[in-house]
């Protein structure tokens, strides 16, 4: 056990590990797949090793950024496949939440 993870057991700190995905391709409509933890080099580990995983993936298009829960071990504290989406305010410096506008009203088939 390294160092930081002592002295965060220690004085009951969360310790942040921020790792980047391998090369990522785009896909057939040219769009850049959204990476998960397996694309991080020697993924498996750090899937199995780590209680949570959170994702932050930048919409290039739409220029927003999006938060996604990719694992919680302790289903108390959190949901899998929750997602948050930000888009970026330049007059704060900061970024704020933003909805997407995924829903379409579209007639069901019977209608």
């Amino acid at each position: 056990m390294t160092a930081a993870f002592r002295g965060s057991k220690k004085f009951d700190v969360l310790v942040f590990i921020v790792a980047h995905p391998t090369k990522m391709y785009k896909d057939k409509d040219g769009q850049i797949e959204e990476p998960n933890m397996y694309n991080i080099k020697g993924g498996g580990e750090w899937y199995d090793a780590s209680y949570h995983g959170i994702l932050v993936h930048r919409d290039y298009d739409a220029k927003t950024v999006k938060a996604k829960v990719l694992k919680v071990k302790f289903q108390n504290l959190g949901e899998n496949g929750a997602e948050a989406h930000f888009k970026w305010e330049p007059n704060s410096g900061s970024f704020i939440p933003h909805i997407l506008d995924k829903i379409k009203e579209e007639p069901m088939p019977w209608e």
